[in-house]
């Protein structure tokens, strides 16, 4: 590791969730409510739905750093939903940083949803999912 790098850190992607709802904290603690969502169900497509994406991240930088963060939404076919990109100003001191981000979709057909996380370039990234479905007691 250079010296660069160590001055700069890395940052990982400790805890991630979709969840009905999701605060952080000014004190940094996270309330989440509804956790862990892996179905979604509608009388009728389309339908809206609205979530949150949990993060729980970790930082080692030893500077203040920026990194980017993007998150798409992507339909069953592959085809984006949704994409948001964005930077994180991490500081030191702050090891793990919690993130509550609110997202929506128009959901419009049945089948697995992902939803991918990027933080940084290569540094970390993850995977979430839920399945749409037709559900005529929603």
């Amino acid at each position: 590791m250079t010296s660069s790098e160590e001055s700069t850190g890395s940052v990982g992607i400790r805890t991630a969730m979709l969840a009905d709802f999701a605060k952080v904290e000014k004190s940094g603690l996270i309330t989440i409510v509804g956790g862990g969502i892996t179905k979604f169900g509608a009388a009728t497509l389309p339908a809206p739905f609205n979530f949150y994406v949990v993060l729980q991240l970790t930082n080692d930088a030893a500077i203040p750093v920026q990194r980017a963060l993007a998150v798409e939404i992507r339909r069953p076919a592959g085809d984006s939903a949704l994409t948001i990109n964005g930077e994180l100003g991490l500081h030191p001191g702050h090891d793990l940083i919690n993130i509550g981000l609110s997202l929506g979709t128009i959901v419009d057909m049945v089948g697995r949803w992902v939803v991918s996380v990027q933080v940084g370039e290569d540094e970390a990234s993850t995977e979430l999912g839920f399945i749409a479905e037709l559900n005529p007691t929603a």
